[in-house]
């Protein structure tokens, strides 16, 4: 689990900004042993599996400094009214959920070469963008050329 609270104040842009991100992340590993292929009947190793997955959730306070300071103490407001209780104008609130997760399966037919397939699946919600949603299916085959 993970939470963490950024608040950001620069006075060159005249921007500040508070970020609350939260989340949680998951793996899950098994290897499956000394497992045989019908096309290599003589050859035995191991296949790897893989489940990971991930939610996370944040969100943005962003205030226009220059523009709240004018409207408070140069619009004559009472100079008496507590700091708590005064007007903001120019809060903007973002946010998006973010929901990741991937399955893979790896295999090593020899130590010079093996090949993996993974299936990733990727969702982006925001309050400010439409929706996206992502499926990527990956075939990886990898040989290790050596020199002697």
């Amino acid at each position: 689990y993970d939470r963490s609270t950024i608040s950001t104040f620069a006075v060159s842009s005249k921007r500040v900004s508070q970020t609350l991100s939260q989340g949680i992340d998951f793996s899950v590993n098994y290897t499956f042993k000394n497992v045989k292929i019908s096309f290599l009947p003589k050859v035995k190793n191991n296949i790897d599996m893989s489940i990971r997955g991930s939610y996370k959730n944040d969100s943005e306070e962003s205030y226009k400094l220059d523009t709240d300071l004018d409207n408070n103490l140069f619009s004559g407001a009472n100079s008496t009214t507590p700091v708590n209780q005064a007007e903001i104008s120019s809060q903007r609130i973002t946010g998006q959920q973010r929901i990741n997760g991937s399955f893979t399966l790896g295999y090593k037919i020899s130590s010079t070469i093996s090949s993996n397939f993974e299936y990733t699946f990727s969702r982006i919600e925001s309050n400010n963008i439409p929706t996206r949603t992502n499926h990527d299916i990956r075939f990886n085959f990898r040989i290790a050329i050596r020199s002697r």
